[in-house]
């Protein structure tokens, strides 16, 4: 299941955005404030504080039912790819990598995909958010953002902004 300590909300929030996708194509709808109807999700903390754990959580615990993608900030480390290799319904790629970004974009089949993991995004570069906030709206595909506002990691390429362009479009913000 998804991990304990999440409140009974939160992790009703998290499986069931991801879980009830429908799997046509659709017009994003506008929801409250004017911000997305599909969710997206944004876990801010600390380093050290179980982002990447939850993320991965949610990976294996979505992935039981349908396709999940999971987008890293910056280059993949060895737990990423062996992670990719054994989770078949999981596809980790790097945000900075750009054949994984021409995958993504590209030549994804996202027939099956139930939801969009994005972990450090605020490493990412401006055109893979954007990229990915576009496929999400397109195709009605719910994200999960995690990033550290104090990140000691310098973006790359620099996005200063990506914090204010993730909170302009999130429907939930945990801290």
């Amino acid at each position: 299941g998804l991990p304990l300590w999440l409140t009974a909300a939160e992790k009703t929030v998290a499986a069931k955005g991801c879980e009830e996708k429908g799997s046509e194509a659709k017009t994003p709808a506008e929801g409250r404030e004017g911000k997305p109807a599909v969710p997206l999700i944004s876990l801010v903390g600390n380093a050290g504080t179980g982002k990447t754990l939850l993320l991965l959580d949610l990976a294996m615990e979505l992935s039981r039912k349908r396709s999940v993608v999971f987008v890293h900030g910056g280059p993949l480390h060895e737990g990423h790819i062996l992670i990719d290799r054994r989770l078949h319904k999981v596809r980790i790629l790097s945000g900075t990598d750009p054949e994984d970004m021409q995958e993504l974009f590209e030549r994804m089949d996202f027939s099956d995909v139930s939801c969009f993991l994005i972990d450090e995004a605020n490493r990412l570069p401006s055109h893979v958010l954007g990229g990915i906030f576009r496929l999400s709206d397109t195709l009605g595909i719910p994200c999960i953002f995690s990033y550290d506002p104090h990140s000691l990691l310098g973006q790359v390429p620099p996005m200063e902004d990506a914090e204010a362009v993730i909170a302009a479009r999130e429907t939930l913000r945990l801290e």
